[in-house]
C-alpha cells in the first residue's frame, strides 16, 4: 500500500456517508487529513461520523450537510469547508432499470447528479483553495442505469 502524508491538509469528500465515499473518507483521515463528510442529511452525517471517529479514533473530521443540486449548494459547502487541498468528487445516484425505456428525464437527473456536481465543486473549490498547484481534484462517477 502507498504511504501518505497528508496531515495539514484538508480533504472534502462528496457522498461520503457510505460505500466507497466512506472509505475514501477513512483512508485520507488515516493519512492525516482533515476530512469533511458530505451527505443530504444530518443524521447521515452524524452517523457517518460516528463510525469514523471509531475507525481513525485520533482523526479530524467535520460534517459537511449538504445536497450538492446547484451552484449555491457547492458555494455552502465550500463556506462550511474553506481551504480545500483535496476534493474527492463522489456524489452519485442510481437506480435499477432498462435503459431502452429510461426516460430522457431520468438520464437528465442522473447525468446532473453523477456529473455536473462534480464540475460545480471543482468551480467553487478551486478559485478560492490555496495556491493552484496544490490543490487535488479527484472526479469519480457513474452515468449507467
Amino acid at each position: 500500500m502507498i504511504s501518505l502524508d497528508l496531515r495539514g491538509r484538508r480533504a472534502l469528500v462528496t457522498g461520503s456517508t457510505r460505500g466507497l465515499g466512506f472509505a475514501m473518507a477513512a483512508r485520507l483521515a488515516e493519512a492525516g487529513a482533515c476530512v469533511g463528510v458530505n451527505g443530504r442529511s444530518v443524521d447521515s452525517v452524524e452517523s457517518a461520523l460516528e463510525k469514523l471517529r471509531e475507525l481513525v479514533p485520533n482523526a479530524e473530521f467535520d460534517g459537511v450537510v449538504a445536497d450538492l443540486v446547484s451552484i449555491d449548494a457547492a458555494r455552502a459547502v465550500e463556506r462550511q469547508f474553506p481551504n480545500i487541498d483535496i476534493l474527492v468528487n463522489n456524489v452519485g445516484v442510481y437506480q435499477v432499470g432498462d435503459a431502452l425505456s429510461t426516460s430522457d428525464q431520468v438520464w437528465a437527473d442522473h447525468f446532473d447528479t453523477n456529473v455536473l456536481t462534480g464540475v460545480r465543486m471543482t468551480q467553487v473549490a478551486l478559485p478560492v483553495s490555496r495556491p493552484l498547484h496544490s490543490v487535488r481534484t479527484f472526479c469519480e462517477s457513474s452515468v449507467s442505469i
